[in-house]
């Protein structure tokens, strides 16, 4: 290689060399930042979804615990319905006699 060659390759590098540098170096710094924003912002969104879930899955308990009671009430209520038509017939059978 001629010395004329390497002399100017190296004034270039040392001039250059520290600004290269640093951009890359802001360059990897800034994509680093984003991901970890990125990433935040996906935990954030993950809590949110299983909160949202959580309270969906309480509400629905709640709503099928409330049936299941109104059910149950209804379910008594026809069976004292059908004890008093019960006694009833056995009135009219005890009449007939």
């Amino acid at each position: 290689m001629d010395w004329d060659l390497l002399i100017p390759i190296t004034a270039l590098v040392l001039i250059f060399g520290p600004k290269m540098f640093r951009e890359v170096k802001d360059y990897l710094l800034k994509k680093q930042q984003l991901k970890a924003e990125i990433e935040l912002k996906a935990e954030a969104l993950r809590l949110k979804n299983s909160l949202e879930l959580e309270k969906f899955i309480n509400s629905e308990n709640i709503f099928n615990a409330r049936n299941d009671s109104e059910q149950d009430s209804q379910k008594q209520s026809s069976d004292n319905d059908n004890d008093d038509s019960l006694n009833q017939k056995r009135n009219s059978n005890y009449e007939r006699y």
